[in-house]
């Protein structure tokens, strides 16, 4: 694919914490993977970096595997939770890489693969964890948040 097909958001999107506009802060405390440990919910209005800023956690802070789910297409629901979240997290690394699944717009998952999902992350929380990105906090239930 030539540089000019490619689309211009994607080719510009910052691939490292330094590349990316946040105050000096914040850019130390993601770059420390002792800060990490637990699961994050990144809460915001579209276009601030959510994603972003989850992939580059995933692929460069922690260098692990991931799996990439959004919930705001087809991916919303409990089946989506029973076989891929559920399949990914439950097998072990080839690598023996810590697992972390991210899931955009995660206020879209149904209420009952939001449900489906809390017990997913209390059964794998030593070998996996979870990112969640979405613009409104009061669409996920308050267990997850």
């Amino acid at each position: 694919m030539s540089k000019l097909n490619e689309v211009w958001w994607k080719k510009y999107e910052p691939k490292t914490i330094d590349e990316m506009v946040l105050d000096s802060d914040t850019k130390e405390y993601f770059k420390n993977p002792d800060n990490l440990n637990d699961n994050i919910l990144f809460i915001g209005h579209c276009g601030i970096g959510k994603s972003t800023l989850a992939k580059i956690i995933a692929n460069i802070i922690l260098d692990c595997q991931y799996i990439y789910i959004s919930a705001s297409s087809h991916e919303n629901g409990i089946d989506t939770i029973r076989n891929k979240i559920t399949d990914f997290v439950s097998t072990m690394s080839l690598d023996n890489k810590q697992k972390i699944v991210i899931i955009e717009e995660a206020s879209g998952l149904s209420s009952n693969a939001q449900e489906a999902l809390k017990n997913v992350i209390d059964e794998y929380s030593d070998t996996s964890s979870f990112i969640f990105t979405s613009n409104y906090s009061h669409k996920i239930v308050e267990s997850l948040r």
